[in-house]
């Protein structure tokens, strides 16, 4: 069969073949300007209801002949769902290149598969009917944010009370990274063609364009499976359930535990900061110094959680400085015996205070973590030459100092900290942390001491001045370091 050459021929009524080409040429104009052409004909077929894309699977393109080449038409289905016909070159009509009969038509089959394949359907179907990654994400930050009751103990007492299902701080740590680099590279591909090869594109991006550390680029991809998880129906079923592959094998750098930043302070620096500062952060540096808490468990230190020998740890502040009564573990609430020389110092700086916060803004509210640390603890850092970091340095710092400069008994430091006593028997027999172990656990606190020297004489408290904040520029200023 003979490839068909395309001629006005197709475009005349059947009264019209075998004449002249001038009258030929006369009859398409007039057709066209009336509307009556083959192609604009008014009476149309009435389409099968369905995808678009199910009407031409087994469609069988014709092989045609335009500027010295042989060509194949068909119609392809576009990820926005429209269709545009296209016309693709097999081979040249003669010359270099040229294919007999059989190789046209294998040739041309080869490109009609490409668009009539099952594979290339379905990604056009997903396209039309799925949700794409960004949408989804939405979703998904709003149900992290989604108030659920939970079960709390309070004074020995079960109470329910409404709580956020995942904490702030996290949602806001997830949303940054969907902000930032999720939405960017993936929030226009629909969700359920974000697979293994998506991760591993997203990985390359992140290890070539970013400079991020390895631990914050595998944060960031499993985000990208809490988000494809997350689309469920009905009955909780998800509906895109995926094999992820381990994201070492995806190109994921490996996190060395030895080279990720974990800064910490020593002897000498907690000295120094205690020199160059007074009144509130002046015992704040002390206190944390000895005790190591938690960051959220720094400012949710009640008054009435001191009782002269020790402090009461059952409560932090979140990142919208409100307290909350369920911390990060189960081993986090315990009460932490103080050095008589701490005790001395804290007692100097509540002078008789009996309510509200140990640290406390003038309205009597718990501080902001985010302004302590820009204000003033930042600020002393720099003035000390000493590293810029958090409260979690004072972490650091307890916990070394007790495991190696001390004679304390494991299980009384990892009940100080917070930490978990692991799974062996003996440790799960181990009650040193109960009332009844109270004054063994003072008298260790003496012992063990907080292994730096407190000034000769306490700093009177400065009130704190509020912060300026400038009609035209907007920015706070610190009048008065604490």
């Amino acid at each position: 069969m003979s490839p068909r050459r395309i001629t006005a021929v197709d475009n005349a009524t059947p009264e019209l073949v075998g004449t002249n080409q001038e009258q030929i040429d006369r009859a398409d104009s007039a057709a066209r300007s009336e509307g009556q052409s083959r192609d604009n004909d008014p009476v149309k077929r009435q389409r099968r209801r369905g995808y678009k894309v199910m009407s031409r699977r087994c469609q069988n393109a014709s092989e045609i002949v335009v500027g010295g080449f042989y060509r194949v038409r068909v119609r392809v289905d576009n990820e926005d769902g429209t269709r545009t016909q296209k016309s693709i070159a097999i081979c040249p009509v003669s010359g270099p290149g040229s294919l007999n009969r059989r190789e046209r038509e294998r040739k041309r089959q080869e490109i009609l598969s490409r668009y009539n394949s099952s594979g290339y359907l379905t990604k056009i179907i997903d396209t039309f009917d799925g949700l794409t990654f960004e949408q989804q994400s939405k979703t998904f930050i709003a149900g992290c944010r989604k108030m659920i009751t939970k079960n709390i103990m309070i004074n020995g007492v079960k109470t329910k009370l409404q709580k956020q299902k995942i904490k702030e701080v996290t949602v806001r740590t997830w949303e940054g990274f969907v902000l930032n680099h999720l939405n960017p590279f993936l929030g226009k591909r629909p969700l359920k063609q974000v697979g293994n090869g998506a991760m591993e594109e997203l990985i390359d991006h992140l290890n070539n364009e970013t400079g991020l550390s390895p631990s914050s680029i595998r944060s960031i991809c499993n985000v990208v499976k809490l988000i494809r998880a997350s689309a469920v129906n009905e009955d909780k079923e998800e509906l895109y359930a995926y094999q992820w592959k381990p994201l070492v094998e995806l190109g994921a750098p490996e996190v060395n535990k030895r080279e990720q930043r974990t800064p910490t302070f020593t002897r000498e620096e907690i000295e120094t900061m205690l020199q160059n500062s007074t009144g509130m952060l002046q015992v704040m540096v002390a206190l944390f110094g000895a005790t190591g808490p938690r960051k959220s468990e720094c400012l949710g230190l009640e008054v009435a959680h001191y009782d002269g020998h020790s402090i009461l740890i059952e409560q932090s502040i979140t990142i919208t400085s409100t307290p909350d009564d369920e911390l990060k573990t189960e081993y986090a609430p315990r009460r932490v015996e103080l050095h008589p020389h701490i005790c001395a110092w804290l007692d100097k700086y509540l002078n008789g205070r009996t309510t509200g916060y140990i640290f406390q803004n003038r309205k009597g509210k718990p501080l902001s973590y985010s302004n302590l640390l820009k204000r003033y603890f930042h600020p002393l850092l720099l003035k000390c030459g000493i590293e810029k970091q958090g409260l979690h340095g004072f972490r650091r710092y307890r916990d070394t100092y007790l495991r190696n400069r001390t004679n304390c008994p494991e299980g009384v430091y990892k009940f100080w900290l917070g930490h978990s006593t692991g799974g062996d028997m003996s440790e799960h027999y181990d009650k040193v942390g109960s009332d009844k172990e109270t004054q063994f656990r003072r008298d260790v606190a003496a012992s063990a001491g907080y292994g730096f020297t407190l000034p000769e004489q306490y700093c009177e408290s400065i009130v704190p001045r509020k912060a300026i904040c400038s009609k035209q520029s907007k920015v706070a200023v610190a009048v008065e370091v604490l």
